[in-house]
């Protein structure tokens, strides 16, 4: 038997169809042509993360962060996401004493081809969110 479910509000169909990972993919995936490094810091990376997390929370409604001074935040969320990217080879880590991870043109559009899930608004606020990362993220 098939069982169909209504969403009761326009968020509920929303986040229906998307999560934070898509969210993080389709930002890397607006990363500017030629821009293929990024630190691998994980302290940073939570740090950026969180804060688009409190800039754009109904992007986020399924991360959760632990924020334990002086130390970064810190979010279990975001290790699975890295796992999910190393494992479908999104980013490479391309040597573990730089840790600097690496990301292609061509892994980047194959990224945007994510953003039908989202409407105009949406994506214009996940380059927003990628302008962020790339400021903060960027080994140039």
């Amino acid at each position: 038997m098939v069982r169909e479910v209504v969403a009761q509000v326009p968020r509920e169909t929303l986040t229906a169809h998307w999560d934070y990972q898509t969210v993080l993919l389709l930002a890397l995936g607006y990363l500017p042509e030629g821009v293929n490094r990024l630190t691998a810091n994980s302290g940073k990376w939570n740090g950026v993360v969180c804060e688009l997390k409190e800039q754009f929370p109904e992007f986020f409604l399924e991360m959760h962060f632990a924020y334990r001074d002086p130390l970064p935040p810190h979010s279990d969320q975001l290790d699975d996401f890295f796992r999910s990217v190393g494992i479908s080879e999104v980013l490479e880590i391309t040597s573990p004493g730089y840790q600097v991870y690496s990301i292609t043109d061509a892994v980047k559009i194959r990224l945007r081809e994510k953003e039908g899930k989202f409407s105009q608004e949406q994506r214009t606020a996940i380059k927003e969110m990628s302008g962020v990362m790339g400021n903060e993220l960027i080994i140039l």
